[in-house]
């Protein structure tokens, strides 16, 4: 299917990331991961602000009280844009400096759930004995290990009806579907829902919309769809540059695509042209579905 896919805002982001839409705001909510930057676009004036977080920088979540959980390097903090204070507040992983937090998001009842990775991965000096971990972390500030040994897991949503999470498997091609208990945040073994083809690319973030089908981002030029349950394909969405990283609903009713990428890995004289010179930028489209609302993160007092 061909869409209007338009450039909403000509980032040149090293890594963008994870596109939240604040319902109450109107804006959205994402990172430039490789550059440390927490940003806020207001489709309305086009403008978007940027708070350097002097970190590496995997999600920014919205709070119950305004203020934003960041994934850090080494753990989570709060930002407050009152003072752009950066308050850390949970270390996952004490004295290994190997790993950064990735990917993360919350479910229903505000529990966090998010990956760390090797800092390497995706170079050469990387190796497969480089793991991280999928983590929880329980509304009263509790942190749990769920798996272990993992290359890289990415993007992480529900179903509507929260008895199903959905995790990316970026190093295996993989989308997992584990039972879900949304009273306690329990989880079953996963189970592979998709196998993703390779020739689609590496698959790195994901939402999930209001009919609960799947879309994922791929790191060469596309954004799948998926019915998660059957493992069909439904869906290819071809961009206009190579490096996607994750898209999110957003806008009035939720009726908006955006679409994160990266400029990461190409070369100079290649952004001198078009449309690569577009890579990092962050991209929209009308899918002529809607998505449903992020849920925010109730820090502790």
């Amino acid at each position: 299917m061909g869409y209007d896919i338009k450039l909403a805002l000509d980032a040149k982001a090293q890594l963008g990331e994870t596109p939240i839409w604040h319902p109450e705001k109107g804006v959205l909510y994402w990172t430039d991961g490789f550059a440390g930057e927490f940003r806020v676009y207001d489709p309305e004036t086009g403008k978007d602000k940027t708070y350097q977080v002097g970190d590496l920088i995997g999600s920014a979540i919205p709070c119950t009280d305004g203020r934003v959980l960041l994934l850090l390097d080494t753990g989570l903090a709060l930002f407050d844009f009152a003072d752009e204070s950066v308050t850390h507040i949970l270390d996952v992983e004490p004295g290994d400096d190997a790993n950064r937090l990735n990917d993360g998001r919350c479910d229903a009842r505000g529990r966090l759930w998010f990956s760390t990775v090797s800092k390497l991965f995706g170079t050469e000096a990387y190796q497969p004995e480089m793991t991280g971990a999928l983590y929880m972390v329980d509304t009263d500030m509790t942190l749990y290990t769920k798996m272990i040994g993992i290359k890289q897991l990415n993007g992480i949503g529900w179903s509507a009806d929260n008895t199903r999470m959905y995790v990316v498997d970026t190093y295996n091609f993989k989308l997992y579907r584990f039972g879900y208990d949304i009273e306690t945040g329990g989880v079953s073994a996963p189970q592979t829902a998709v196998e993703i083809p390779e020739s689609l690319g590496y698959a790195d973030g994901m939402c999930v919309d209001a009919d609960d089908n799947v879309w994922i981002a791929h790191w060469a030029g596309k954004v799948s769809k998926w019915n998660p349950e059957s493992g069909e394909l439904l869906e290819t969405v071809e961009m206009p540059v190579p490096n996607i990283t994750c898209p999110g609903f957003g806008g009035e009713g939720f009726d908006t695509l955006y679409i994160t990428t990266s400029k990461f890995g190409i070369s100079e004289q290649d952004l001198l042209t078009m449309p690569l010179g577009t890579s990092g930028g962050l991209f929209a489209l009308k899918p002529g579905v809607k998505g449903r609302e992020s849920y925010l993160f109730s820090p502790a007092d």
